[in-house]
């Protein structure tokens, strides 16, 4: 989980830096993320290149 904290409303953004939780680098490839703000629900894909 990247950012588990409550916002306030409006536009944030969050980043990664390719690493896993205990900081290894993950492969190239693709990697799915999900969003859940009140009821709205997304999961979307993201390519990792090296």
């Amino acid at each position: 989980m990247l950012s588990g904290e409550a916002k306030n409303a409006g536009r944030h953004n969050v980043s990664w830096d390719g690493r896993d939780d205990v900081g290894v680098s993950m492969p190239t490839g693709v990697y799915l993320y999900r969003i859940n703000a009140g009821s709205f629900q997304a999961s979307k894909k993201m390519t990792l290149l090296k």
